[in-house]
């Protein structure tokens, strides 16, 4: 009996701790409604590639904007200048370019990145590794993921000249197994390869993603509610503010590139996504339906997204 009376009091003050951390956040943001990104600096100009997976994209989210809508707006309320760049459009906001590909590992996203060089973005937002977890192989093991996350970042330094970039952990899971990973094996490596690039004297950030959500914030165990996407984007605008204080942030450099894509290559790409996505979205209700039987589904999944690759390279080529 005692054991389970100190249980309960142990999770007890764990819920309070995260929702003490997040009224905290909450109104952080919102005494900082006036004060400009950049102390100083009104109308900064900001050029933001938001860069992953399936969150980055807004899957789940009403609007499809998943974070980048709040994101976009709370930075504009704070003159701040705001123009999103990337090869992928997805939600009903206006500027809804961003470089998110639903089901992809982190390597993947790293190609996909090699893509938005010639964008020169002046800021990074970099969240991706779910789906290292969700499929899990040997060739691309979790105890390697943060080298995998450094020679990313890595190659972004060297090619853009002054880029600024946010690193986000991994957000919660609703699957045990799948959260256990996330926090004890991914988010302390990315947490790394963050703190030994600020000792290069890098413009790098941590956005702590994990610690803003629980898992009633999530749809289907991965994607955030409409409301868990807002508390996203308070963790970025955070995180940006960390970085304009600090000095890291510079304006933009050069004029963005003039890219010409057919309108129909456009909307194939939207609806091979789209297909795609539910297929990912019935296997992901099997993980959480079977938590016994994760390692076989995970196999599955991997199987579908390389078929959503193979569709999404076929178009690219």
């Amino acid at each position: 009996m005692r054991r389970v009376t100190h249980f309960i009091a142990v999770a007890l003050i764990s819920l309070l701790a995260i929702v003490g951390a997040q009224h905290a956040l909450s109104a952080m943001i919102a005494s900082r409604d006036d004060d400009p990104i950049v102390p100083g600096h009104s109308n900064f100009p900001l050029r933001i590639l938001p860069l992953g997976a399936s969150i980055t994209w807004g899957q789940k989210s009403s609007d499809g904007n998943g974070y980048r809508g709040h994101l976009r707006d709370m930075l504009q309320k704070r003159s701040t200048v705001v123009d999103m760049v990337g090869t992928m459009k997805s939600g009903n906001m206006p500027d809804n370019d961003n470089e998110g590909h639903p089901g992809v590992r982190l390597d993947q996203v790293a190609v996909w990145a090699k893509q938005d060089i010639k964008f020169l973005p002046s800021l990074i937002l970099i969240n991706v590794g779910t789906n290292d977890v969700l499929f899990e192989s040997p060739q691309f093991p979790l105890s390697e993921i943060g080298e995998r996350m450094d020679n990313l970042v890595t190659y972004l330094f060297n090619s853009i000249p002054d880029v600024t970039i946010v690193v986000s952990k991994l957000l919660p899971s609703s699957n045990k197994d799948a959260d256990d990973r996330i926090r004890n094996i991914v988010n302390p490596q990315y947490e790394d390869v963050v703190i030994n690039h600020q000792k290069d004297k890098q413009r790098i950030v941590l956005a702590d993603l994990y610690s803003a959500l629980t898992v009633e914030d999530l749809v289907d165990g991965i994607h955030p509610t409409d409301e868990g996407y807002k508390k996203l984007a308070d963790v970025w605008l955070s995180a940006i503010y960390e970085a304009g204080k600090k000095g890291m942030l510079v304006e933009p450099k050069g004029a963005l590139p003039t890219i010409d894509v057919p309108s129909n290559s456009a909307r194939t790409t939207v609806s091979a996504t789209e297909s795609e996505t539910q297929q990912e979205t019935s296997i992901m209700d099997n993980v959480f339906a079977q938590d016994g039987q994760v390692k076989n589904t995970r196999t599955k999944m991997s199987n579908a997204v390389r078929s959503k690759q193979a569709i999404w390279l076929t178009w690219w080529l």
